[in-house]
């Protein structure tokens, strides 16, 4: 692993403070100059973004957006609405199964997070379209230390 990812987990021997510990010289050395540790954080960063070419799955383009407009987008220029049935049938779904319970307007939020959803797409190998739709965890609060065991 730290040969894999060393500069974020240089990032999590200076939160934790593990660099005095048995095994973790490498990253003393490292986070020891700021400017240099910075910088490496910086252009590893750069090199992990999306890249903007067009993915195909079985022949299928898919969407690159997470919302419903880059799948609409594909629907229109290919003169049908795959991926909007898809989407209507997973919506379908979660209403039939009654995934979400609607709280009334006085409902106290406290204790709880707002969770964006946001639509996944995938192509199947028979030339199916699926659409899932799940919480974007990027957007949550990590876990408390005493819920973690």
């Amino acid at each position: 692993m730290r040969k894999d990812d060393p500069v974020p987990l240089t990032g999590y021997a200076r939160q934790r403070k593990p660099l005095e510990q048995q095994g973790w010289k490498w990253a003393k050395i490292i986070a020891k100059n700021e400017n240099k540790f910075l910088w490496m954080l910086k252009s590893m960063k750069g090199t992990k973004k999306k890249s903007e070419t067009t993915k195909f799955k079985f022949g299928v383009q898919m969407p690159r957006t997470c919302d419903t407009v880059g799948a609409m987008k594909l629907d229109k220029e290919n003169g049908n609405n795959l991926w909007f049935k898809a989407q209507q049938l997973e919506a379908t779904t979660v209403k039939k199964l009654v995934v979400f319970k609607i709280m009334p307007k006085n409902f106290d939020l406290e204790g709880y997070q707002h969770v964006p959803l946001i639509y996944t797409f995938d192509a199947k190998f028979d030339g199916r379209r699926r659409a899932r739709l799940v919480g974007n965890g990027k957007r949550t609060i990590g876990p408390l230390a005493s819920e973690i065991w």
